[in-house]
């Protein structure tokens, strides 16, 4: 825990709960300007520390609004991933995000992870949400071997 609070240029405040069959961290984080690297780094840390029998929770400091319209994304981010469409996911979630006026609404895919990074002024609102590639498996190529896309609003 130690190790993670002193990485005070990203986290907020960590718990942790190791009640249940995992051990689950609650990391909140400061406003960062790369959500998948400064997450990528925790990671490490809490794999070092913890292990890898963890789940990592984000948490960020939205505002209603911004939780109003991330809960909006909700049916193309789940769609893209269940039809493993991940370019049109993309695409329809910056134009909501644009639309929306979000200074900033970021979409960035590796093997493991969609990272989603939406701000309006000092609000800002993360998610890390997990999913799986079957069809990288089988050998097609996809946007989940790394690739990333990000819409700055001035």
């Amino acid at each position: 825990q130690k190790e993670l609070a002193d990485n005070s240029l990203v986290v907020s405040s960590v718990t942790f709960d190791s009640s249940g069959n995992k051990r689950v961290i609650d990391i909140t984080m400061k406003q960062v300007d790369d959500l998948r690297t400064a997450y990528l780094q925790l990671s490490v840390i809490v794999d070092h520390t913890l292990g890898s029998d963890r789940v990592i929770k984000i948490d960020s400091k939205p505002s209603k609004a911004l939780t109003s319209l991330y809960e909006g994304f909700q049916p193309v981010l789940y769609e893209g991933i269940a039809k493993h469409n991940y370019t049109e996911m993309i695409a329809n979630l910056q134009k909501q995000g644009q639309d929306a006026g979000l200074t900033l609404c970021r979409v960035e895919m590796d093997k493991n992870d969609i990272y989603i990074q939406l701000e309006k002024g000092s609000d800002y609102l993360y998610d890390v949400v997990p999913y799986t590639n079957s069809s990288t498996a089988a050998g097609s190529t996809s946007l989940s071997s790394g690739g990333s896309s990000g819409v700055t609003n001035s």
